[in-house]
C-alpha cells in the first residue's frame, strides 16, 4: 500500500488507480480521479481530507460500500463526482457541489450542501448531520435519520427521500416516470417535514406521512398526500391537490381552488377551513371536531349517518352540504334550535352543530341522498352612528350615516324590508340573481368587502344613481347565476339618500309601490323582482344609458386591467360526436375534426361571452361562441359545403354578413355520408368576441 501527505501548500494532480491512501492535510488536490480499489480487503480509503485540506473537482470511480472518501473535521470536498463507493462527512467536514451518481455520500455529523443525487446515487443524513440545497433526482435517494436535518430539498421524478429526522422549506416535484416509484417523500417514525411545497401530477401518493411522522405548514399544489395511522399534519393548504387521512390525524387545514381532503374511517381532521372551490369528504367512520369554517363557496359531503361533532361556521350562498350517508326522503326539511340544525328525513333526524347560523336551510335531493342548500350570507355591514352594523341587525329608530351632496349626514331607519326567495322557481331570475361587487372593484377598499345587492339597487358613482345590473363587466362586477337561494334586506330612512354598505356609496330604499314584495306585508307578491311600479323622487339622477354609464364602466374595466385581468380574442374551439370528443386539426382559422362511423351530428364547444359586458358602452347583448364563415363535410372522396342556415343546426344565432354566430354550444346536422369523414369548421374574421382570460373573481366573504 502506498500513503501520499498533501501538507500545507502543496498541490497534488493527477489519476490515482493503486491501493493507497491520499492524505490531505492543510494542502489541496484538484482536477484527480481515483480509481482503486483501495487496500486491506477494500476497507482503506482513497482519499482523507483533514484539518484544513480541500479537494476540488475530484472524481470516483471506486467501487465497494465502505468509504472511499472520508472528510474530517476541517476538511472539504467541492465540486466531485462520485461515482463508485462512499463518501463519508464527519463531524467539522464539509462538501459542497457533489454530484452522487451510483455512490452514496454519507453525512455522519458534518455538513453538506448543493449536492446532487442521481441515478443509483443516495445520501445519507445522521444525527449531528445537515444538509442543505440537495435535489434528488430520478432513482436516487437521500434518507435523513433521527437527529439530522435536510432543509431546501428538491425532490424531482422519480427520485425519493426517507425522513426520520427534519427535512424543512423543501419542494416535491412532479413524479413522471420512476425507477423506485411514484412516492416522493415518505415521513417515517419520528421525522418531521415543514415547510414543504408538492407540485406532483397524478392521483398517486407523492407524499406518505407515516405512523410517527408529521408534515407541518405545507402547501399541497398539485398530486396526493396521505396521512397514515399514528401520522400527523398540521396547518395543510390544499390548492388544487389532495390530502388523505387514511388513519391519521389532521389539523389547521384550509383546502382551495379544486382542493380536496379526504378523511377516510380512523382519521380525524381538526379546524378545518373549506374555501372557494375546496371539498371535504368524510367517509363513514371519520371523525370531525373543532370547527369546520366556510370561506367558500365550498362542500361538504358527509358519507356516514353519523353527523360530524364539528361547529360549521360561516355557512352561507353556494356552499353545499350533502349528507351521501342518508337517503332523501320526500319531504324531508330542515329547522334550526339552540345553535344545531336539525334534518328531518322520514324518522330520523340528523343534527349538525352551526355555531351561526343566520338564515334557514333547504333540503333537497342530491342523486337520491339528501343535499342542505343555504340562503343568502347574512352580514352586508352598514355604517351607522354606532359604526358598522350587519344589515339585519337594524332596526327601525336606528340611525345611519349618508353621504349625499358631501355629507356625511345623520338619518333615521323609519322601515325595514327583507324576503328570502327560492330563484330556481322564479319567472324571471335575472331580476333577482344577486350581483355581486368585488372587494377593491373601484378602488383600492371600495368596497371593503365583496357587496351583494340585487340587479336593479343603485350606486351612487359621481352624483348619479346606477343599477348594479348596468356595471356587470365579469371580472370584477358579476351575477351569481349559479345562486338558488337568496335573502335581501332594505331599509328605509326618512327620505331617499344614500348610505355606505361595505364602504361603498349605494342608495337606500326609495317605496314606489313595490313593499308588497317583501315579508311582513299585508298582501306578498309571488314573484317579486324589485322594480319601481312608477316615478318618484330619487335622491340624485338615476341614469341607465348615455355618456355618464360608459365612464363608469370604463372605470370599473380599467381597474379590472389593473388588477391583473386581461383578454384574449383567440379562437378555441373543441367537438363532439356521440358524446366523444373528436381528434382534432387546426391550420389558421379551420378546424379540421374526423369523425367516427354513422355521425348524424357534431357538437362544437368554445368559450362564450356577451360582448356587452366587456364594453364600456354596450351594445350586443347576444352570448356569442364563435362566427362561422363556413362548414364543409369530406367523405368518400366527396367534399360537401354544409348549409350555414339549415333548420337542423341549434345553438346558433341568425345569419349576418356571410357567417353565423353560435352560442358556445352549438349542434350540427351532417348531410347523409358513407365512410371515413372530416368536418372542417372556418371561422370568418371575426372569430370570438374578447373575454377575459383570468378566471372572473370567485364568490367570497371575508372571514
Amino acid at each position: 500500500m502506498t500513503t501520499d501527505v498533501i501538507s500545507s501548500g502543496q498541490k497534488f494532480n493527477q489519476s490515482v488507480n493503486t491501493p493507497g491512501v491520499t492524505y490531505v492535510d492543510s494542502g489541496l488536490v484538484s482536477s484527480t480521479t481515483f480509481d482503486g480499489p483501495g487496500s486491506a480487503g477494500n476497507t482503506d480509503p482513497l482519499l482523507v481530507i483533514e484539518r484544513g485540506g480541500i479537494a476540488v473537482d475530484i472524481i470516483v470511480n471506486d467501487s465497494g460500500n465502505y468509504d472511499a472518501v472520508a472528510v474530517s473535521s476541517g476538511g472539504l470536498l467541492s465540486d466531485s463526482t462520485l461515482l463508485g463507493g462512499n463518501t463519508n462527512i464527519y463531524a467539522g467536514g464539509t462538501a459542497d457541489g457533489i454530484t452522487v451518481n451510483d455512490a452514496g455520500l454519507e453525512i455522519s455529523g458534518g455538513t453538506a450542501s448543493g449536492v446532487a443525487i442521481q441515478l443509483y446515487g443516495h445520501e445519507e443524513v445522521y444525527a449531528g448531520g445537515s444538509t442543505t440545497a440537495t435535489t434528488v433526482g430520478s432513482g436516487g435517494s437521500a434518507t435523513i435519520y433521527a437527529g439530522g436535518t435536510a432543509d431546501a430539498l428538491t425532490v424531482s421524478a422519480g427520485g425519493i427521500v426517507y425522513d426520520y429526522g427534519v427535512v424543512s422549506s423543501s419542494i416535491v416535484v412532479e413524479p413522471g416516470a420512476s425507477t423506485n416509484s411514484d412516492l416522493l417523500l415518505a415521513v417515517e417514525k419520528g421525522g418531521v417535514a415543514t415547510g414543504i411545497t408538492v407540485s406532483a401530477s397524478g392521483d398517486t401518493d407523492a407524499v406518505a406521512v407515516e405512523s410517527g411522522g408529521k408534515l407541518s405548514n405545507s402547501d399541497l399544489l398539485a398530486g396526493n398526500a396521505n396521512v397514515y395511522s399514528g401520522g400527523i399534519a398540521d396547518n395543510i393548504t390544499v390548492n388544487n391537490a389532495g390530502l388523505e387521512i387514511s388513519g391519521g390525524t389532521a389539523s389547521g387545514v384550509d383546502i382551495v381552488s379544486g382542493g380536496h381532503e379526504d378523511v377516510y374511517a380512523g382519521g380525524i381532521t381538526t379546524n378545518t377551513t373549506i374555501g372557494a372551490g375546496g371539498t371535504l369528504n368524510l367517509a363513514a367512520g371519520a371523525a370531525a371536531t373543532g370547527t369546520i369554517t366556510f370561506n367558500g363557496p365550498g362542500t361538504l359531503n358527509i358519507a356516514g349517518s353519523t353527523m360530524p361533532t364539528a361547529t360549521l361556521l360561516n355557512v352561507g350562498a353556494g356552499d353545499v352540504i350533502n349528507l351521501t350517508g342518508v337517503a332523501y326522503v320526500p319531504g324531508a326539511f330542515a329547522f334550526s334550535f339552540l345553535d344545531q340544525l336539525n334534518i328531518v328525513d322520514g324518522l330520523k333526524d340528523y343534527v349538525l352543530n352551526v355555531g351561526d347560523l343566520e338564515w334557514p336551510y333547504q333540503v333537497g335531493d342530491h342523486d337520491g341522498y339528501v343535499e342542505l342548500l343555504p340562503c343568502f350570507v347574512a352580514g352586508t355591514r352598514i355604517l351607522t352612528t354606532a359604526g358598522e352594523v350587519a344589515v339585519e341587525d337594524l332596526r327601525v329608530g336606528d340611525t345611519v350615516v349618508t353621504v349625499r351632496d358631501g355629507g356625511p349626514d345623520v338619518r333615521e331607519i323609519i322601515w325595514t324590508g327583507r324576503r328570502s326567495l327560492d330563484i330556481s322557481r322564479h319567472a324571471e331570475p335575472e331580476l333577482v340573481w344577486p350581483v355581486r361587487i368585488c372587494a377593491g372593484a373601484f378602488a383600492h377598499g371600495l368596497p371593503e368587502r365583496d357587496l351583494r345587492v340585487s340587479p336593479l339597487h343603485a350606486l351612487y358613482i359621481d352624483g348619479h344613481l346606477i343599477e348594479a345590473r348596468a356595471l356587470i363587466n365579469g371580472a370584477t362586477v358579476i351575477q351569481e347565476t349559479e345562486t338558488r337561494w337568496v335573502t335581501y334586506h332594505h331599509i328605509e330612512l326618512t327620505e331617499h339618500d344614500i348610505l355606505l354598505a361595505e364602504g361603498l356609496a349605494t342608495e337606500s330604499y326609495l317605496d314606489t309601490g313595490s313593499r308588497h314584495a317583501f315579508e311582513g306585508e299585508a298582501t306578498l307578491q309571488l314573484h317579486p323582482d324589485f322594480r319601481p311600479l312608477g316615478d318618484a323622487d330619487f335622491c340624485a339622477p338615476m341614469v341607465r344609458d348615455g355618456e355618464i354609464l360608459a365612464a363608469a364602466r370604463q372605470q370599473l374595466l380599467d381597474r379590472a386591467e389593473a388588477l391583473g385581468f386581461t383578454r384574449t380574442a383567440t379562437p378555441a374551439l373543441t367537438a363532439k360526436a356521440d358524446g366523444a370528443d373528436l381528434p382534432a386539426a387546426q391550420e389558421h382559422k379551420t378546424w379540421r375534426f374526423t369523425l367516427p362511423e354513422g355521425a348524424t351530428s357534431v357538437e362544437l364547444h368554445s368559450p362564450a361571452v356577451v360582448p356587452a359586458v366587456l364594453a364600456a358602452a354596450p351594445a350586443d347583448s347576444r352570448r356569442l361562441g364563435v362566427a362561422i364563415a363556413k362548414l364543409m363535410l369530406s367523405a368518400g372522396g366527396e367534399r360537401t359545403e354544409i348549409a350555414l342556415d339549415d333548420p337542423g343546426h341549434d345553438g346558433f344565432h341568425n345569419m349576418e354578413d356571410g357567417h353565423r354566430w353560435t352560442n358556445g354550444a352549438a349542434a350540427i346536422a351532417l348531410p347523409p355520408h358513407r365512410g371515413p369523414a372530416v368536418l372542417e369548421v372556418t371561422l370568418c374574421t371575426a372569430g370570438q368576441p374578447a373575454r377575459w382570460t383570468t378566471a372572473a373573481i370567485r364568490d367570497r366573504r371575508a372571514a
